[in-house]
């Protein structure tokens, strides 16, 4: 037992001293003005659980949102080489109406022509012009929401740097310059004509509307054929009406009682006429004699109720 005890005693003192844990060095740091700080506690360093859950699911949503970012570039790159390539097309189909226009317009001064024929083309060159409008228009918006994209946030917090949103726009009418006119053709108001007023004609009749609905108000300027009994003998008239409309609905009837009366006009200004929009207010002009690209009235019309 003696002997026992005596080899234990002797194994315990010839084990080596445990040596002591080792300590981190001490931390310095640099602080602008003060110079360094040394800290008497060691700073940990703390290395990020990479696989931590939270973290994968974060740069799986990010993966995710990188990926429609890509997605919404080829979408947008692909709608805005469709758009010139319509453009293209708009622009030849106008050249070509145009020549088309020009040579049935001086048979039709010789006679060689039938007004309906005249009037088919010149409607035709109309609408090209008017696709060729909206074609530049598209084109227009796709090269704006590619050069200047709008940085937005994602639904996972992602800030992702594009976002395409095209607005309804009427061309030649910005929304700042057709907001007056707007509210001006919403306006309810009444009419009344009668076959016994001093004057009855349709152009008589708009002036008299364009000071009671207070058009210089709306600052809405309306240039128009000067077709009143005080220039013409036997001038188109607006049959008798009364009652209440927006001054869009009226301006489109005046307009309807006009063209079915443009025989009664002198003979340069025969022909289908139509109000179109411009930056200043109302153009009642000869469809042949239209602005490139300008919207109609009914269009506009149209457009502001979407």
């Amino acid at each position: 037992m003696t002997h026992c005890m005596m080899a234990i005693l002797v194994a315990t003192l010839l084990q080596p001293p445990v040596a002591p844990a080792k300590q981190e060095p001490t931390q310095k740091v640099i602080v602008d003005g003060l110079g360094p700080i040394t800290f008497d506690v060691a700073v940990p360093i703390v290395t990020p659980a990479v696989t931590h859950p939270d973290i994968r699911v974060a740069e799986a949503r990010l993966m995710e949102a990188q990926a429609m970012l890509d997605q919404a570039k080829l979408k947008v790159a692909t709608e805005v080489a469709m758009n010139k390539a319509k453009f293209d097309q708009a622009r030849a189909d106008v050249a070509t109406k145009a020549k088309e226009f020009d040579r049935l317009d001086a048979l039709h001064k010789s006679g060689a022509v039938s007004v309906e024929e005249h009037a088919k083309v010149v409607a035709e060159l109309q609408t090209a012009k008017r696709q060729l409008a909206f074609a530049e228009l598209l084109t227009q918006v796709g090269k704006e929401a590619t050069q200047a994209p709008k940085a937005v946030d994602s639904i996972w917090g992602y800030r992702g740097n594009y976002t395409f949103e095209a607005s309804p726009v009427v061309p030649n009418a910005t929304q700042a310059q057709s907001q007056p006119l707007q509210d001006l053709l919403q306006r309810k108001v009444k009419l009344a004509v009668k076959a016994t007023d001093a004057d009855n004609s349709v152009i008589g009749v708009l002036e008299r509307c364009m000071k009671e609905w207070d058009f210089a108000a709306a600052k809405v300027i309306a240039r128009y054929p000067q077709a009143s009994k005080a220039v013409l003998k036997d001038a188109p008239f607006l049959h008798p009406v009364e009652g209440e409309n927006t001054v869009g609905v009226w301006l489109l009837l005046m307009l309807d009682e006009f063209n079915n009366q443009t025989d009664r006009l002198y003979e340069s200004s025969r022909g289908k006429h139509q109000i179109y929009v411009r930056e200043y207010g109302l153009l009642f002009t000869l469809v042949k004699n239209a602005p490139d690209g300008a919207p109609t009235l009914a269009e506009f019309l149209r457009q502001a109720k979407k």
